[in-house]
C-alpha cells in the first residue's frame, strides 16, 4: 500500500512546503525524500518521526499501525 507516502505528500502540499524544504529539514537529498513520498523506500519509525515533527502532526495522522507503510 502506498497510503503513507501519499498522506505525507498531501499534508506537505496542504502546508505549502516543497520537497526540497522537507529534505533539507530531514538532512537528506530531495531525491531521497521523493522516494519516501513515492513509497520507493519503506517508511520506518525514524522517518515517520522526522516527517511528523516537520509537519507538526502526530505520526498516526500519516500512517496508522493498521496500514502497511512502504512497499
Amino acid at each position: 500500500m502506498k497510503i503513507c507516502g501519499q498522506n505525507i505528500r498531501k499534508i506537505r502540499r496542504d502546508r505549502d512546503l516543497t520537497q526540497e524544504y522537507m529534505a533539507f529539514e530531514m538532512g537528506i537529498s530531495q531525491k531521497a525524500y521523493s522516494d519516501i513520498e513515492n513509497s520507493k523506500v519503506q517508511i520506518n519509525l525514524e522517518i515517520l518521526t522526522k516527517v511528523s515533527k516537520i509537519l507538526d502532526i502526530k505520526p498516526s495522522e500519516i500512517c496508522s499501525i493498521s496500514q502497511t507503510c512502504g512497499t
